[in-house]
């Protein structure tokens, strides 16, 4: 499997749009924009021979009080690709920008109900940290 990898512009809003079946919703143009715009915002591309079998966002998360940190959004890989590597080299993708930028942190959450994705997060060698994680929805 020969895989491409890729820091996506403001220019590949069409390949983000017409990659929905890797996202947990369809993603939405305007959004998709101005993620793309920002600076401190990122989402690479894991390319097979031109088609998208997986992605991952993130952000530079600034703190007043620690070195920055990256906080991993999302990943998804194409089920078909899965077991082969494409999840794993977009964590390191993200772990090397942060050490470019000198970050201290890149962090993820996993659901508590998503098994497969703790799995897959220890199975890096993740370090489980303690937080609960509380939301409201604004209506």
């Amino acid at each position: 499997m020969s895989i491409d990898i890729r820091l996506l512009a403001p220019d590949d809003a069409d390949l983000i749009a017409n990659s929905a079946h890797l996202f947990d919703e369809k993603p939405r143009p305007g959004r998709t924009s101005d993620f793309l715009s920002r600076p401190d915002h990122f989402i690479w591309f894991a390319l097979e021979n031109g088609r998208a079998i997986g992605f991952v966002s993130a952000s530079l998360y600034r703190n007043a009080d620690k070195q920055d940190e990256i906080f991993i959004h999302e990943l998804g890989v194409d089920a078909e690709a899965r077991r082969n590597g494409v999840g794993t080299k977009l964590i390191e993708i993200v772990k090397g920008k942060a050490r470019e930028l000198g970050c201290g942190h890149v962090f993820v959450f996993a659901e508590g109900d998503d098994g497969r994705a703790q799995q897959f997060y220890r199975s890096l060698q993740g370090k489980e940290e303690a937080a609960v994680m509380f939301g409201w929805d604004i209506e």
